[in-house]
C-alpha cells in the first residue's frame, strides 16, 4: 500500500515542475517578444546614467582607452591632451562629472549612455564668436530618420536586422534578436565540434555599432566583449524611457552614418554610407539618394536609378568585410550584390524592373572620388597658423589627426579684420593694382609693377591685454601650410638694430644700477679696462652727473656719438671684415645713437655691437685682457683647445657634406677642376679612398686624369715617384695635408665616407676626435703665442656673443645661437617676424614679458560625458627689461616714423575722434646673398637667396605687429625694394586696421554650460 502514495507524490511534483516550467517558458517567451520587464529595469538604469559639467577638474570621469570612434574624436587621448595643455599654459575651467551609476557602469567596461555624435571635427571661431574654420568628418551624414530613403532602410534591415522596426513592439529591446542569437549560439557550439563550419553572426545593428565604434580595433575579441556590446546597446536603447521606437530609428541612422569602409589614399578612412558613395564610387551622394527615393521614375530614369541602388546595396553588403570586398575581392562583392538583388525583388523591397536594370549595371568600386565633398572650409591664413600651433600644443600627428577631433577652439583672431587685410594683400600681388596703389618706383617694386605676383606679404597684429597679449590679425599671401611669420628663418635686415639698441640700453641700465650706488671717491678709484668703452663712458657720466635718474642717463646714452666711416676694418667672426652704409652720404659723419637709429646707419651699429661685445669681454674682472696679454695665463690652453675643437668641427662638417652620399669613384672624380687639382692631391685621395687599387692601376689613373694638362707634364716615372711619396701608411694625416696642400680633415672625411657609406655626420664627428686633434696639433704647441692669441680672442668673442644671445633670448629671440660677428647688429643672425613681435610686446608692456596667445579656449567633446574646457592661464608676467629702457626705445621708434626711415607710416591711422594714432617702428631690408669666396678672399660666386622688407611697429598703446614683404630664390636679385615697400603697404592697410581702435579690450567668449 505504501508505494502508491509515493507515485502520487512524484506525479504531483512533476506536475508542479511542469506548470512552473511552462509558466516560466511562457514568461520568457512573452518577455522575449515584448521586452516589458527589461524595458522597465534598463530604462531606470539608463535614466540614472547621466553626467553634468561643472567648474574645475573632475574626479568623477573615466575616459575610453580603445575604439575607432573614441580614437578618431580624441576621447582616448584627452588625458594626454589635457596634460600637455596644462604644461603649455592652460588650465581646466570646466569638466564633466559622471553620475555614480554611469561611473560604476564605465568601470565595468560599459560605454557611457548618451546621444553620440554622427559627425564632428575641429572648429575654430574668432574672438567675436564667428566660425571661420570647420572640418567635418564624415563630411556627409543623414541628419534624421526621415532623411534616409525608404528603400535603403528596408534593404539594410533585410540584410542585417529584420526585426528592428517590426511594428507592434513599442518596448522591444533592439540590441537582442532572440531567434538570431539562438541560432548563432547553436552554430557556435557546432563550430567547436566542427572547426571548419561557418558561423552566422548573432549581432543586431545596435551591437554591431557598439563593436565598430567602441571595441578595440572595431572587432569582437571574446564573449566578454560581445556581452559588453549587448549590455551597452541595450541601455542605450532605453535612454529615452521604456518605449524604444525613437531609439530604434536612431540606430538605423547612426549605423548608416558609422559604417567604416576601407580607406582611400589621399582621403584616409571612409565613414558612413554617403561618404562611401562619394569616395568609393565617385558619385554625388545627394544625387544618388535622391534618385533612389523616387518611387515612380520615368523609364528613361530607371536605368540610372537602378545603377544608383546597386551602388548603395553593394556598400551595405561590403560593410561586413570592407577591405576584402572593396579592394582584394571585388568580384565576390559583385556576386553577393547580384544574389541579394534577386532576394530583395522576391521580398518586394525593389521592383523586378529595378532588379533587372541593376543586374545589367556595370558597377565596381574604386572610381575617382567625388571631390566636391567639402571636408573642411576656411583652410587659410589664421586658420593654418592656429592649426599649426594646436598640432604642437596637443602633440597631434599632423592635420589628419587634429581635424578629426571633437574640438571647438576659441581663437583670439578678429576674422573680419583678417579678411580685410588679406583682401588688400592679395590685391597688391596683381601688377596693375600694385602700380595703381603707388607700390612701384624707387625703393619699391619694379616699374609697371612687374614681378609683383612673386612677392609674398605677411602681416601680424597683436593686442596687449591684461595679463595676456592676443593675436588679432594673421595674414599672408603664401597660400601654403608654411607659416611665414613663425616657421621661416629670414634675414630681416636692420630690424636687428632694434634688438641691438635694446641690449645697448640694457647694459647701460645695469651699469647705472651698479655704479650709481658708488660715491665720488669710489668712482675715482674704480679700475676698469679701457677696451670697455661703455663702462668708461658710464663712469665719466656719473662723475659729471651724480645721482642722475636712470631715464635721463639712458637719454644721454642715446646721444653718444659713433662714426659712420666704412674705412675701418673689423676683426670679428674669425676674419677681417669691412661694412658699408645704405646711404653713401652717411660715410664720413658722426652720429648720435638717436640719429643713427632714426636713419638706420649700419656702421654706427657695427661699432655699437663692438662696444657691447667688449663690455662682455673686458667688463667686470677684466679676465679677457689678462688672458690675451699674458702668454702664461692658465686659461690659454683651454681656449686654444676649445677653438681647435670648434673650428675642426666646422671644417669636418663642410667636407662631410661635400662627399656624403657619393661612391669612392664619384669622390675621386669630383675632386676639383683641372686648373686647381694637383697630381699629388689626386694620388693621395685615390689611395686613401680606394686602397684596393694596385700601384699600376693608380699610376694609370693619374696619367689619364692629367694627360694633356697645360701645367702638369707627367711621365710614368714622375707619377711613380708621386705614388711612393703619397703613401697613406707612411705619413700622418697632417703630413699628407702638407704634401698635397689639402686640409687634413678633407682627406679624413673622404676616406670616412668612402669606407662607411650611410654613416651620419654625428658619427663622423664622434669618430674623428683623434684626427681633429692631430690636424690642430700645430696650434696647441706653446711656442706659438701670437697665433694662439688670435684664436683666443675669437673664443672670447664667442663667449661674449653667448652672453648677448642670452639677453636676446630673454626678449624673444627664436634661435639657439647668434652668429659671433658684429654683423649680427645689422641682421646676419636672421630673425622671425613672430619673434620680433614678441620683443615689441615687451616694449609696449613697459618691459614686462607676458604670454602671447592665439588660442583663448579649447572645448573638447562638448555635450558628451567627456566634455573638458580649458582656458589660457594668466601666468604671472615677468619683467625682462627696465621700464626706463622701454620708454627710451619707444621714443626712438616714434622718431623713426615721424622723421626717419618709417615716415611713410606717419599719421596713417586715426582714432574714432579723428586724432592721429602715435606709431613707432623700426624698418629693415634684408638682402641675403650666398657668396663663394676663394683662398685670397675674392668672391668666386654670388647667388641671391632672398630679399625682405620689414616694418615692425607699435600702434597706439595697445597694438603692435610686423609687416613684411619677401621674395625667395635666385629671382630675388631682380628686386631692389627696401623697407619703404613694407611701410607703404602698412599705410594701405590703415582702413582695415582703424576699426580695431573703436573697440575696448575684451576677453574671449566664455565657455557655455553643458548638461547631459
Amino acid at each position: 500500500m505504501l508505494p502508491r502514495p509515493a507515485r502520487k507524490r512524484r506525479t504531483g511534483r512533476f506536475f508542479v515542475l511542469f506548470v512552473v516550467g511552462a509558466t516560466l517558458g511562457m514568461a520568457l517567451a512573452w518577455e522575449s517578444d515584448t521586452s516589458r520587464l527589461q524595458a522597465r529595469a534598463l530604462s531606470q538604469i539608463a535614466g540614472r546614467s547621466t553626467f553634468t559639467v561643472e567648474p574645475g577638474r573632475s574626479r568623477q570621469i573615466l575616459f575610453p582607452n580603445a575604439g575607432p570612434y573614441d580614437v578618431r574624436l580624441g576621447y582616448t587621448k584627452l588625458p594626454a591632451y589635457v596634460q600637455r595643455l596644462t604644461d603649455g599654459g592652460y588650465e581646466i575651467e570646466r569638466q564633466a562629472r559622471f553620475s555614480p551609476t554611469m561611473l560604476e557602469l564605465a568601470s565595468l567596461g560599459v560605454s557611457p549612455i548618451y546621444r553620440e555624435k554622427n559627425h564632428s571635427g575641429l572648429a575654430i571661431i574668432d574672438g567675436r564668436g564667428r566660425k571661420f574654420f570647420q572640418a567635418n568628418y564624415p563630411a556627409r551624414t543623414f541628419e534624421s530618420f526621415e532623411d534616409v530613403p525608404r528603400v535603403v532602410v528596408e534593404s539594410l534591415l533585410y540584410v542585417e536586422n529584420r526585426e528592428l522596426l517590426r511594428p507592434g513592439d513599442p518596448h522591444r529591446n533592439p540590441a537582442v534578436e532572440w531567434s538570431r542569437l539562438g541560432k548563432a549560439a547553436v552554430s557556435y557550439g557546432m563550430e567547436l565540434v566542427d572547426p571548419g563550419r561557418a558561423v552566422p553572426g548573432g549581432s543586431t545593428l545596435a551591437t554591431q555599432m557598439e563593436k565598430f565604434r567602441h571595441s578595440p580595433g572595431g572587432v569582437t575579441m571574446s564573449p566578454a566583449d560581445k556581452l559588453r556590446q549587448m549590455v551597452t546597446a541595450s541601455l542605450r536603447a532605453y535612454r529615452y524611457g521604456e518605449i524604444t521606437a525613437r531609439a530604434r530609428q536612431e540606430i538605423v541612422v547612426d549605423y548608416l552614418n558609422s559604417i567604416s569602409f576601407a580607406a582611400r589614399p589621399g582621403y584616409g578612412e571612409v565613414i558612413g554610407l554617403p561618404m562611401g558613395l562619394a569616395l568609393w564610387y565617385g558619385v554625388d551622394p545627394d544625387e544618388v539618394l535622391a534618385l533612389i527615393s523616387e518611387r515612380n521614375p520615368s523609364f528613361a530614369d530607371l536605368t540610372t536609378k537602378a545603377r544608383a541602388y546597386r551602388q548603395v546595396l553593394s556598400l551595405l553588403l561590403a560593410a561586413r568585410r570592407p577591405t576584402e570586398y572593396l579592394i582584394t575581392k571585388p568580384q565576390a562583392l559583385r556576386e553577393r550584390t547580384e544574389s541579394y538583388l534577386k532576394l530583395l525583388a522576391e521580398e518586394g523591397i525593389i521592383s523586378e524592373r529595378v532588379r533587372d536594370e541593376a543586374l545589367k549595371a556595370d558597377v565596381a568600386p574604386g572610381a575617382e572620388p567625388f571631390v566636391p565633398v567639402e571636408i573642411a572650409f576656411g583652410d587659410r591664413g589664421a586658420a593654418r597658423s592656429i592649426r599649426n600651433r594646436l598640432t604642437t600644443l596637443l602633440g597631434a600627428g599632423g592635420f589628419y589627426e587634429l581635424d578629426r577631433l571633437d574640438l571647438t577652439v576659441e581663437s583670439t583672431v578678429d576674422e573680419q579684420r583678417r579678411e580685410a587685410v588679406s583682401s588688400i594683400l592679395e590685391s597688391i600681388t596683381d601688377p596693375e593694382k600694385a602700380k595703381a596703389l603707388g607700390l612701384t618706383g624707387d625703393r619699391l617694386l619694379p616699374p609697371e609693377g612687374s614681378g609683383a605676383d612673386k612677392v609674398v606679404y605677411s602681416f601680424t597684429l597683436y593686442e596687449r591685454g591684461e595679463g595676456l597679449n592676443r593675436l588679432r590679425v594673421h595674414a599672408d599671401t603664401l597660400g601654403s601650410a608654411l607659416d611665414v611669420n613663425d616657421a621661416v628663418m629670414l634675414d630681416l635686415g636692420s630690424t636687428a638694430k632694434l634688438r641691438t639698441l635694446v641690449t645697448y640700453l640694457e647694459v647701460f641700465a645695469e651699469l647705472h644700477e651698479r655704479l650709481s650706488k658708488l660715491s665720488e671717491d669710489d668712482l675715482d678709484d674704480l679700475v676698469f679696462d679701457h677696451n670697455d668703452a661703455m663702462t668708461e663712458w658710464a663712469v665719466e657720466r656719473l662723475r659729471a652727473e651724480p645721482g642722475e635718474p636712470l631715464e635721463a642717463f639712458l637719454d644721454a646714452a642715446m646721444e653718444r656719438q659713433y662714426s659712420g666711416s666704412p674705412r675701418e676694418g673689423f676683426f670679428t667672426g674669425g676674419g677681417l671684415h669691412y661694412f658699408h652704409n645704405f646711404d653713401d652720404q652717411d660715410d664720413y659723419k658722426r652720429f648720435p645713437v638717436t640719429a643713427a637709429f632714426r636713419n638706420s646707419v649700419n656702421l654706427v651699429f657695427i661699432r655699437m655691437m663692438r662696444d657691447i661685445v667688449h663690455y662682455h669681454m673686458y667688463g667686470g674682472s677684466g679676465d679677457a685682457a689678462e688672458i690675451i696679454e699674458n702668454p702664461n695665463h692658465w686659461l690659454r690652453p683651454h681656449y686654444v683647445s676649445r677653438f681647435a675643437d670648434r673650428e675642426s668641427r666646422q671644417y669636418l662638417s663642410r667636407f662631410f657634406r661635400r662627399y656624403a652620399g657619393k661612391t669612392p669613384t664619384e669622390i675621386v672624380a669630383g675632386l676639383g677642376s683641372e686648373g686647381k687639382l694637383s697630381p699629388r692631391k689626386y694620388t693621395v685621395m685615390l689611395r686613401v679612398v680606394r686602397p684596393e687599387l694596385q700601384r699600376e692601376e693608380v699610376i694609370a689613373d693619374v696619367l689619364a686624369r692629367f694627360a694633356g694638362h697645360p701645367k702638369w707634364k707627367l711621365s710614368e716615372n714622375l707619377a711613380g715617384e708621386i705614388y711612393e711619396k703619397a703613401d697613406p701608411q707612411r705619413w700622418q694625416l697632417n703630413d699628407l695635408g702638407f704634401i698635397t696642400k689639402t686640409h687634413p680633415l678633407e682627406i679624413w672625411a673622404a676616406q670616412f665616407v668612402a669606407h662607411k657609406p650611410g654613416a651620419t655626420l654625428e658619427q663622423a664627428l664622434r669618430e674623428s676626435a683623434d684626427a681633429r686633434r692631430q690636424a690642430y696639433k700645430w696650434l696647441l704647441e706653446p711656442r706659438r703665442p701670437e697665433v694662439q692669441t688670435r684664436r683666443i680672442r675669437q673664443e672670447l668673442e664667442v663667449d661674449a656673443f653667448r652672453a648677448i644671445h642670452a639677453r636676446w633670448k630673454r626678449v624673444g629671440y627664436p634661435f639657439r645661437t647668434l652668429v659671433p660677428s658684429y654683423a649680427t647688429s645689422i641682421g646676419s643672425s636672421a630673425d622671425r617676424p613672430e619673434a620680433l613681435a614678441e620683443l615689441l610686446g615687451i616694449i609696449s608692456n613697459d618691459g614686462i614679458r607676458q604670454k602671447a596667445i592665439r588660442v583663448e579656449r579649447l572645448r573638447f567633446a562638448e555635450g558628451t560625458p567627456y566634455e573638458t574646457i580649458l582656458g589660457a592661464r594668466h601666468d604671472s608676467a615677468t619683467r625682462v627689461l627696465p621700464s626706463a629702457v622701454t620708454k627710451v626705445v619707444r621714443r626712438a621708434m616714434e622718431d623713426v616714423v615721424q622723421n626717419g626711415t618709417g615716415r611713410r607710416a606717419y599719421n596713417s591711422i586715426y582714432d574714432p575722434e579723428g586724432n592721429p594714432v602715435p606709431i613707432g617702428g623700426k624698418t629693415g631690408t634684408g638682402d641675403h646673398v650666398r657668396k663663394t669666396v676663394g683662398s685670397r678672399g675674392e668672391v668666386l660666386k654670388s647667388e641671391a637667396v632672398s630679399r625682405t622688407a620689414t616694418f615692425a611697429f607699435l600702434l597706439g598703446d595697445r597694438f603692435y605687429g610686423v609687416i613684411g614683404a619677401y621674395v625667395k630664390g635666385p629671382e630675388a636679385a631682380n628686386y631692389k625694394f627696401t623697407s619703404a615697400l613694407a611701410t607703404q603697404v602698412f599705410k594701405l592697410l590703415s582702413p582695415a586696421l582703424s576699426p580695431l581702435l573703436e573697440h575696448e579690450p575684451e576677453p574671449g567668449p566664455k565657455a557655455p554650460t553643458s548638461v547631459g
